[in-house]
């Protein structure tokens, strides 16, 4: 079954999902298994979305949180390469366009982002064939609150809006399904649920992420 729609913030684009009689010998046979793969804001919801599919599937993730996309595809050998997993979810962007302050520039340019982005790709269907991959938005931020003086990197939400685009055309051109966390983030209380910073989650954001991101995993786990 290949689909193209949007439902409650997710989209899918030529994505091939399982079929029902695969979701029931699945439920059957085992719970399912989740890899999420992210920065600091996975690091937020990660045990959110654990309690809440206890149940129903084992949710793992590297020790370490990733630094940008570079570093990502760097790793994923590491990660990937031993387990099979039924759904990877991933989110990466806010440490590819931060901006540096000497500099003034994104630390990973937008063009290579872009490259970046199908690089990921296509090494987790070479590790990993048999995984669905969802990519999940970048987070919005708060300009004033990000751009604090002594810090090296400040952050516009502008940027996040552009990296977004790229990474919903890419996706989409990929077949990969997409969590579009930005946009349930922004209609769910956007700025009331970051902290301080104005970058990573109060609790009542992680529990909004986790519970996206948990369905999500469910949607395309078939459970």
């Amino acid at each position: 079954m290949r689909r193209r729609e949007f439902v409650k913030g997710f989209f899918f684009a030529g994505v091939s999902l399982p079929s029902l009689s695969s979701f029931y010998v699945l439920k059957k046979q085992r719970k399912i298994r989740a890899f999420l793969i992210g920065d600091e804001i996975r690091a937020g919801y990660q045990d959110f979305v654990k309690k809440e599919l206890f149940a129903q599937a084992d949710i793992t993730w590297p020790e370490e949180t990733i630094i940008n996309t570079h570093d990502m595809s760097d790793k994923l050998d590491i990660w990937l390469g031993d387990t099979s997993f039924d759904v990877i979810h991933i989110n990466s962007g806010l440490h590819d366009l931060k901006i540096d302050q000497i500099s003034g520039q994104n630390v990973v340019p937008l063009t290579q982002y872009i490259k970046n982005l199908g690089a990921i790709i296509k090494k987790i269907h070479q590790l990993q064939p048999n995984a669905s991959i969802v990519w999940a938005t970048t987070t919005p931020v708060l300009d004033e609150r990000s751009d604090r003086e002594g810090q090296a990197f400040r952050y516009r939400n502008a940027d996040v809006l552009s990296y977004n685009e790229a990474a919903l055309m890419t996706m989409g051109r990929l077949g990969v399904g997409l969590n579009d966390v930005y946009k349930l983030i922004m209609e769910s209380g956007g700025p009331y649920l970051l902290e301080n910073d104005g970058i990573t989650f109060r609790e009542a954001g992680n529990m909004h992420l986790a519970q996206w991101v948990s369905y999500s995993i469910k949607l395309f786990a078939g459970i």
